[in-house]
């Protein structure tokens, strides 16, 4: 009978040592968490010099940085997994560009069974610190897998902790070295928009389509309620008339307030007709919205969150570079 057998090494100690065994598409997939101790990095980090006697492990609670252990995964699949096929993989080459879709390919396969434990862990025990690992947090994985005619064969991928991303402009420290220190020192406040949308990326990144969908809709009513408050404090309104003057906005439903706002109060179907490019863009993130909400039907894609994480961004900018038309 065909397997096919993944072990790697996550750099945290989140799930208890065991063996699970996890449905999927009607087959059961053995998964096994066993612990290895960092004594070293525990009294880096801790300051005491621990031992470990007998077979006991040092443990610390809420482990999510791999303190005192990390985790060593083995994914036992009851099936020969296609990227690993022999002969599937006759003619595909050996390109950089092939063996990177395949790593990542096969990472996806592997945070798939994780993430569908540490889920099932969370919901039940309540331990709200368990998150979704990425493929980034995979380095490197071992396989070994056997064909129906009981050929065996093995080896190791690594593509230094490559993975699924969003195409952001991400900056090190040294680069905003100065905006850094001048917001730190001033008191000023970080957007509260802004922080949302990363979250939304984070999101992502860790195949949680729904509530990048989710995530980004908030973030977006948060930016129009800032613009909309400052906008009219900026006509010379109170921070009290501003305040009515924006829940007056946000009471009569967003499509309402991006039309009377922004496009002289043309009705939706007139907007939708003409294609109105902006326009279809916000009506697209709130119809993605609904979908995220209303899950039982389906489940957003990967496609459709990337899309509408762009949409935020694109929406937001034109507004800001838009005069607004409404009162």
């Amino acid at each position: 009978m065909a397997k096919t057998i993944l072990e790697f090494t996550l750099p945290f100690a989140l799930i208890d040592e065991g063996e699970y065994d996890i449905a999927s598409d009607g087959q059961l997939i053995k998964l096994k968490i066993s612990h290895e101790q960092g004594l070293e990095r525990l009294k880096l980090v801790t300051g005491m010099q621990a031992s470990s006697s007998g077979s006991g492990k040092i443990t610390v609670s809420r482990d999510k940085h791999g303190i005192a252990n990390v985790s060593r995964v083995k994914i036992e699949l009851p099936f020969l997994l296609q990227q690993l096929d022999p002969q599937a993989r006759k003619g595909a080459g050996m390109s950089i560009d092939y063996m990177m879709k395949r790593s990542l390919s096969i990472k996806q396969e592997c945070t798939k069974y994780v993430n569908r434990l540490i889920a099932v862990i969370r919901w039940h025990t309540a331990q709200h610190w368990l998150t979704p690992i990425t493929e980034q947090e995979i380095f490197s994985i071992s396989f070994s897998i056997e064909e129906d005619n009981g050929h065996k064969s093995g080896g190791i991928l690594s593509d230094a902790g490559a993975g699924l991303r969003f195409p952001t402009k991400i900056k090190s420290q040294s680069q905003v070295s100065d905006e850094i220190k001048k917001t730190l020192a001033s008191g000023i406040v970080v957007s509260f928009a802004d922080n949302l949308v990363l979250d939304a990326v984070n999101y992502f990144e860790t195949r949680r389509f729904n509530e990048v969908v989710i995530n980004a809709n908030i973030a977006f009513e948060v930016f129009l309620d800032d613009f909309l408050a400052s906008k009219y404090r900026s006509e010379g309104k109170s921070e009290d008339e501003a305040e009515k003057l924006t829940r007056r906005d946000f009471n009569d439903g967003l499509h309402k307030l991006m039309r009377r706002q922004f496009f002289r109060s043309l009705d939706h179907a007139t907007l939708i007709e003409n294609k109105e490019p902006t326009y279809l863009k916000f009506d697209n993130i709130r119809t993605k919205r609904e979908n995220a909400i209303h899950h039982r039907s389906r489940n957003i894609t990967e496609e459709e969150a990337a899309e509408v994480l762009r949409q935020v961004y694109e929406v937001s900018a034109w507004i800001l570079s838009t005069p607004s038309k409404g009162s």
